[in-house]
């Protein structure tokens, strides 16, 4: 495996120099490609650390391979150089971080939920981040997170996203400088903001992010419930075949009809056991990323709250520089709060030129104005596109998933059904 550094400054580069977007353009690609379309993002092996210190903690950390196959000659590479990097769920969270900050229109996809870092040198975590079960779902997980940007036209060019894929060195010392800018970004979301008038679409995109919220945990947990109601009652199945196993030992004649009955039931009980992780795979790892978009949601809505109180604001600043200007230009002389601004702040100045230098500012609270809202205007175009994108995801997601687990179910009931037919059929020659 090689290491391939992409950095759209560097002239030294492999990709000698080139933007993703003009090696794209070179390999004979238009508009609108994404990575995923000339590089294959996977997810191979884990490698379980242990970080040994004087401390009385210990950091206990997953890193997980990441293998980035070049498929088209010319773009980030050699055509079939394969590049690989370990990293932590910490990086993972640096780059998202990352991404929700430089692109905050974009419903950027969630990680899966953080398990405690640290834990004591003399006790165990409630739940062990070394689980081959946990550690099997993330990799899930970071598979779909990385295929979701990998697929996304602007996040997958960002130069972070290219570095988190093929620099060897340790991304949070790449990052440093970064993370300080992310913190002052979600310290920002966390502001509470006074709108007069809220916009309908931001408001809807909270309100839609309650909704699936909610209707995700009660589908989970409904399922969760009916699936705990069926293994309860597929597991009376195996008591019931070894009520019939031991049943057998006391019936020289019946004997070998109730031993075979007997074992179909435990067969019966086990098709619940053999089906419960295709149904963690298939319908509760996609439903828990669901869970967790809401989150993705709100910060889109809350960055656009945001911008319109800022727009508000320069508004408001537009309208008392006006002000001010217009009662200086009536009355130069008379008693106000500009005239004694001025006569304070504006020694030595005539009154055409302290006319003149209320204008510019008018002037300039104008072109601030023109500027908030050209910023809102842009913020709002890309966030309705990212967000009907999300909606067509979405759908095709629930649709996938849902016929994955009636698939599933069925197959298990005709499973069930082929073992009660069998036991039929057993006990018809008694």
């Amino acid at each position: 495996m090689t290491s391939l550094s992409y950095n759209p400054q560097d002239e030294d580069s492999d990709v000698e120099g080139r933007s993703f977007d003009q090696q794209l353009s070179d390999a004979g690609f238009g508009e609108g490609v994404s990575l995923s379309a000339v590089c294959d993002i996977t997810i191979g092996d884990d490698e379980k650390q242990i970080t040994n210190s004087d401390s009385i903690l210990v950091d206990r950390y997953v890193s997980y391979q990441i293998l980035s196959t070049v498929k088209v000659e010319g773009v980030r590479g050699n055509a079939g150089s394969t590049y690989e990097v370990f990293r932590r769920y910490k990086e993972f969270e640096i780059l998202r971080n990352h991404l929700v900050a430089t692109h905050p229109a974009v419903i950027v996809p969630p990680l899966p939920e953080k398990v405690v870092n640290v834990t004591w040198k003399n006790g165990t975590p409630e739940l062990d981040k070394f689980n081959e079960k946990l550690v099997d779902q993330r990799k899930v997980a970071f598979q779909v997170f990385l295929k979701r940007i990998g697929s996304h036209v602007v996040m997958s060019a960002h130069p972070v996203f290219h570095d988190f894929l093929s620099k060897s060195t340790e991304f949070r010392e790449m990052m440093a400088g970064s993370e300080v800018k992310s913190e002052s970004f979600f310290k920002q979301l966390g502001a509470q903001v006074g709108i007069k008038k809220p916009d309908r679409r931001f408001v809807e995109i909270k309100q839609y992010a309650e909704f699936l919220e909610n209707a995700v945990k009660n589908v989970m947990t409904a399922t969760r419930q009916l699936l705990l109601k069926r293994a309860t009652c597929y597991g009376l199945h195996r008591q019931l075949g070894n009520v019939f196993c031991e049943w057998s030992a006391f019936e020289p004649e019946m004997g070998d009809c109730l031993q075979k009955v007997g074992h179909y039931f435990d067969s019966v009980a086990e098709l619940v056991d053999d089906s419960a992780a295709d149904e963690e795979r298939l319908l509760f790892v996609p439903l828990k990323e669901y869970q967790l978009y809401p989150l993705s949601l709100r910060s889109v809505a809350k960055k656009g709250e945001m911008l319109q109180y800022q727009c508000e604001q320069s508004e408001e600043m537009l309208a008392a520089k006006v002000k001010v200007k217009d009662n200086f230009a009536r009355n130069p002389s008379g008693w106000s709060l500009a005239n004694l601004s001025a006569k304070l702040f504006r020694t030595g100045q005539s009154n055409e030129e302290r006319l003149k230098a209320y204008e510019d500012e008018v002037q300039q609270a104008d072109q601030n104005m023109q500027q908030s809202q050209e910023e809102l205007t842009s913020f709002v175009d890309t966030a309705v596109k990212e967000t009907e994108l999300f909606h067509g995801q979405k759908k095709k997601d629930f649709r996938k998933m849902f016929l994955a687990f009636a698939r599933l179910q069925l197959e298990l009931s005709n499973q069930s059904l082929s073992k009660w037919e069998n036991i039929r059929d057993t006990l018809q020659t008694m």
